[in-house]
């Protein structure tokens, strides 16, 4: 069994990350989250899909800001990747909110 991390040792490895490539990690974080808050994506913590419209928009916001932040830094494969993303998660999330409010 493996011995959990010192919060010293979180520190020094993160102070091995770039805040570009933090961010970018939490974009994906939020990416993710957003798809299964549409209840596209299984929620591992109960084994199946969940629906929370609010909870995705947040995640999509919160996406949108980060990556306004940090589209400069990025490559432009993952600016064109991102984007794709975002505008998926816009359609899907529109689509959701049309069939649950109606």
């Amino acid at each position: 069994m493996s011995e959990e991390p010192s919060p010293a040792d979180i520190a020094k490895a993160l102070g091995e990350v770039s805040a570009t490539d933090l961010v970018k990690g939490f974009l994906g974080t939020l990416i993710g989250k957003a798809w299964e808050n549409l209840g596209l994506w299984l929620n591992p913590a109960v084994g199946e899909t969940r629906t929370d419209l609010p909870g995705a928009r947040v995640a999509i916001d919160a996406a949108q800001a980060l990556f306004s932040v940090v589209s400069d830094r990025l490559t432009e494969e993952e600016r064109r990747e991102i984007r794709r993303a975002l505008a998926d998660l816009q359609v899907n999330y529109v689509e959701r909110a049309k069939t649950s409010s109606g």
